[in-house]
């Protein structure tokens, strides 16, 4: 990464894109993990008084002389919800995962209300291994006017060739990269989305940085490896950006 985004030298930005911020782990636990279990998980109703169940569905068809279709639901979980509806739990068989949605904070505050959830699922579910971290971070840029050179704002883009003379209605642009110095990956994707209204064009940068663990939950150093892959985020994000894009979300929202 270029020496001008080292850690310790990264931008604050007035008008952040965030649109949700995500630290999400992943357990394994040899005996089965009961719903009874989960729903103990998160406590305080007023913080978070609505609770949600996380329901997976798989379907089968059989063809022969007759045709058949069968479905099933299996119970993932619960999500709790806060009472602004800006934070949400989701609190799994398979891990624990917090979602930040806009405004977005601080990384402080999103991480203390991680690893309070965090321990407390680790008193309740004692897991025995945590397999896998995660950080992802969905940021939204909204470009103003009614076209746009993805150049002009981005270091990382879809490259459409000069001979193509139509403009681009949306494009989905993703990256994977292997970071084998952590066991990890970082995932970019780019996208057109929706926009808040007519006078912008919005483009989703969306980063996820993980790492493989098979760490006894006991030895796991949580608040360094999710602040590291946090690091990793930043170095990502900064890389997609052009000086225009950072002018952009440096201005105070009005």
């Amino acid at each position: 990464m270029p020496k001008e985004y080292a850690v310790d030298t990264y931008n604050h930005y007035d008008n952040a894109p965030i649109v949700e911020a995500i630290l999400d782990a992943s357990i394994q636990r040899a005996s089965p993990i009961q719903m009874d279990e989960l729903a103990e998980v998160v406590t305080g109703k007023e913080k978070y008084p609505q609770r949600v169940e996380l329901m997976t569905a798989s379907g089968q068809m059989t063809v022969g002389p007759t045709v058949s279709a069968s479905a099933t639901t299996q119970k993932l979980g619960y999500q709790f919800i806060s009472a602004d509806k800006k934070l949400i739990v989701h609190c799994k068989i398979d891990g624990l995962a917090l979602s930040r949605l806009a405004p977005y904070t601080s990384w402080n505050d999103v991480y203390a209300e991680y690893a309070r959830q965090w321990d407390r699922y680790v008193e309740i579910i004692k897991p025995d291994q945590v397999m896998k971290l995660a950080v992802r971070y969905v940021n939204r840029f909204d470009l103003p006017g009614n076209r746009v050179e993805l150049s002009d704002y981005f270091r990382t883009y879809p490259e459409v060739s000069k001979d193509i003379k139509y403009d681009l209605s949306g494009f989905l642009n993703q990256l994977y990269i292997p970071m084998p110095d952590i066991q990890g990956q970082a995932i970019i994707t780019q996208a057109r989305v929706p926009p808040p209204d007519d006078s912008v064009i919005s483009v989703l940068l969306d980063i996820t940085v993980s790492m493989a663990l098979q760490s006894p939950t006991e030895k796991l150093d949580l608040e360094s490896k999710m602040n590291m892959l946090r690091s990793r985020k930043n170095e990502l994000f900064e890389a997609c950006m052009k000086t225009q894009a950072r002018d952009l979300i440096r201005e105070t929202s009005k």
